[in-house]
């Protein structure tokens, strides 16, 4: 538990992969609120889940605006290299038909 709590604090202070260190500091949080401990452990759940919810803004001042690019970018789909080899198939166009001549 205490490599854990290490992890997760130094995560949130270098802004490293912020949200889900948060998510992690609220389930070991949680862990010790049902374990019986007193203490200040509801109000660090309060704390824990406004930094879940701050999530999306987190990476202007800490490393996730460095690493997130990286490792989102293996996500992304590719350029596309693979082209049809023939046109896709167009409509018939119609053809007039031939008016029958007059009978004499």
């Amino acid at each position: 538990m205490t490599i854990s709590e290490l992890l997760i604090g130094a995560a949130l202070i270098l802004g490293l992969f912020t949200g889900l260190a948060a998510i992690a500091g609220l389930i070991l949080n949680v862990i010790y609120m049902f374990s019986g401990s007193a203490g200040v452990n509801p109000a660090y759940a309060i704390v824990a889940v406004f930094l879940i919810l701050a999530w999306r803004n987190a990476g202007y001042l800490g490393l996730d605006r460095l690493v997130l690019p990286m490792i989102g970018s293996r996500f992304r789909p590719g350029p596309r290299t693979v082209t049809p080899a023939t046109s896709p198939p167009t409509a018939p166009t119609p053809t007039p038909t031939p008016t029958p001549a007059p009978a004499s």
